[in-house]
């Protein structure tokens, strides 16, 4: 059957993490905001998920991990993925600057790609030890040092 609709299990799973990782990580509810309040609001969101949903973001993070790992057709359809979440987290904070919200001693290219590389490294770290790793306590903090680092404003 799945290789009837989907072609082959890759496929399938493909069709499912394209779908899914959008809705979970990208909500059209905010689609007013830009600047620091949308990058921020990106953490807030999936901080909100790890509360609201644990386990099922539990096994989406490590689905998510072995995909990328032992699933070779799935690497590239990851590395598109995370090039235009990443194009965006930069969009957003020269935005920022534009709009004043963010400062201009940052380098928006090279702080999105350290955005998603923090935030792979927090799961990562709770995907070995969930039951002793708060992740969302993790992703409480970082947000608060994004917001200090990123601000264009004295945050206290």
């Amino acid at each position: 059957m799945v290789r009837a609709r989907y072609g082959s299990k890759e496929a399938l799973l493909e069709s499912i993490f394209g779908s899914e990782l959008d809705k979970r990580l990208l909500p059209a509810s905010d689609g007013d905001l830009q600047g620091l309040p949308w990058v921020l609001a990106r953490v807030d969101h999936v901080t909100s998920l790890l509360e609201n949903e644990r386990e099922l973001m539990r096994a989406f993070c490590v689905m998510s991990l072995e995909a990328g790992i032992g699933i070779t057709s799935l690497r590239t359809w990851y590395a598109r993925w995370f090039a235009g979440y990443e194009a965006q987290i930069a969009a957003h904070l020269r935005a920022g600057q534009a709009d004043g919200t963010v400062t201009g001693a940052i380098d928006p290219d090279e702080e999105a790609a350290q955005f998603l590389l923090t935030g792979l490294g927090l799961i990562f770290r709770w995907t070995l030890g969930p039951d002793t790793y708060d992740l969302a306590a993790a992703f409480r903090v970082w947000r608060t040092r994004l917001e200090r680092a990123y601000s264009a404003r004295a945050v206290i």
